[in-house]
């Protein structure tokens, strides 16, 4: 083996990598891609793949744009979710403390309301059932 010969495989132009993995994003359904120097016109294919380079950065752009959107959008209705049960547990904690109210309210009634019913021997009916037996 001399100095002009190499046992290393030879790498692959960025061109040819770009190729190659398109072929295999379509299904190997292209020509491989010949080696052109740079000064010669481009072919036809590299052409398209450049605009299908250009439209997939324009459509992946698109879709982060897209989804920081969606996320903002939604960090805000989260905030405003988190607000609304802020809200509503307020007003059962409310409620539950005016139902306390009421039950402390009504509890002297009901013993006195029992008190006198074991002194008259009868049972005292109260609420709207009292009314329909009468």
């Amino acid at each position: 083996m001399g100095p002009s010969t190499s046992t290393a495989p030879a790498e692959k132009s960025p061109d040819a990598n770009l190729q190659e993995e398109i072929g295999k994003l379509l299904g190997h359904r292209m020509a491989p891609c010949p080696q052109i120097e740079p000064d010669t016109p481009r072919p036809q294919f590299e052409n398209d793949i450049e605009r299908i380079m250009s439209a997939v950065a324009r459509l992946t752009s698109s879709s982060i744009e897209s989804l920081e959107s969606l996320t903002s959008e939604l960090f805000n209705i989260q905030k405003c979710l988190k607000s609304e049960v802020a809200r509503v547990e307020g007003e059962v904690d409310n409620a539950l403390a005016n139902i306390k109210i009421i039950m402390e309210t009504i509890a002297p009634l009901r013993s006195i309301s029992s008190e006198m019913a074991a002194a008259t021997g009868r049972t005292i009916h109260s609420g709207p059932a009292a009314l329909a037996s009468r």
